[in-house]
């Protein structure tokens, strides 16, 4: 109980410096940048269509601090056979960001970005090293392109029931504060993912820099339809010594970090 009050306060006194506020996409045609196969199916956003070898991307067209702490909430449906999978991504690559289909979910390519990929189909047999054809994953290569290969996964967690390939959609929280990223699915107690990360450093911002914030898709030899179809996300400040803050709330929160792996990055070709 304590816990959640903790949680709770810290973002209730917290000031918003921005937010998104999507409870459907009826009338996102002209906040939202579609890039690939995306398209708005009113009132849903959908990602890519139920077929091979796609990817899409859609970013919210106003950048915001997210570097300084967001909370950000959204639910996905995806209706198919199988699927690469989606993810939530945030960058500074410009609102046409679009990366590789198949393994590479969409955002695979894209430079200046993080992104929190939920993976549905299994691709170690390629050598990008999945840990499974049902995990979550935090993946960032600093300012170079983005890459799907789990040599640049700052940490990943194997969901033991595939919960995003089901009739009702799959609710995602992630709270970022600087030090610190977490990932719960489905409002449980616990977050499935905690990563050590600083943006602003990660991706070498200025202390006014702003952020495109948004998600990608993609299809490969599988298919399905991917959609979101509602998203939330708040800014909030970060304080003095929010850096130290942030360690004490994952040790409070009883969470382990993910890590970088140890193993070299695999050399291209």
């Amino acid at each position: 109980m304590r816990r959640t009050s903790f949680a709770t306060a810290f973002l209730v006194a917290a000031s918003a410096l921005g937010d998104i506020h999507y409870p459907d996409f009826s009338n996102a045609h002209s906040t939202l940048a579609l890039n690939g196969d995306a398209f708005i199916d009113a009132p849903d956003l959908v990602l890519v269509p139920d077929a091979r070898d796609l990817a899409g991307s859609a970013w919210h067209i106003v950048p915001l601090s997210l570097a300084q702490g967001f909370k950000t909430t959204f639910t996905f449906d995806i209706d198919g056979s199988a699927t690469d999978g989606i993810a939530f991504v945030i960058h500074y690559a410009g609102f046409d960001a679009l990366g590789r289909h198949g393994s590479g979910i969409g955002y695979d390519g894209i430079p200046n970005s993080i992104a929190v990929e939920f993976d549905g189909w299994f691709n170690g047999a390629d050598g990008n090293g999945d840990p499974s054809d049902n995990h979550i994953s935090v993946h960032t290569r600093g300012t170079d392109p983005n890459s799907s290969d789990h040599a640049y996964s700052l940490g990943a967690i194997t969901i033991d029931e595939f919960p995003w390939n089901r009739p009702d959609p799959v609710k995602v929280t992630i709270l970022y504060i600087p030090g610190s990223l977490s990932v719960w699915i489905d409002d449980r107690s616990d977050p499935d993912l905690t990563v050590m990360i600083d943006v602003a450093q990660t991706l070498e911002l200025g202390p006014s820099s702003t952020l495109i914030a948004g998600f990608t898709a993609a299809t490969g030899s599988g298919h399905a339809h991917t959609a979101i179809a509602e998203w939330h996300l708040t800014v909030i400040p970060a304080p003095a010594g929010l850096g130290l803050f942030a360690t004490c709330f994952a040790a409070f929160a009883g969470i382990r970090p993910g890590r970088r792996p140890t193993r070299e990055p695999r050399s291209a070709g």
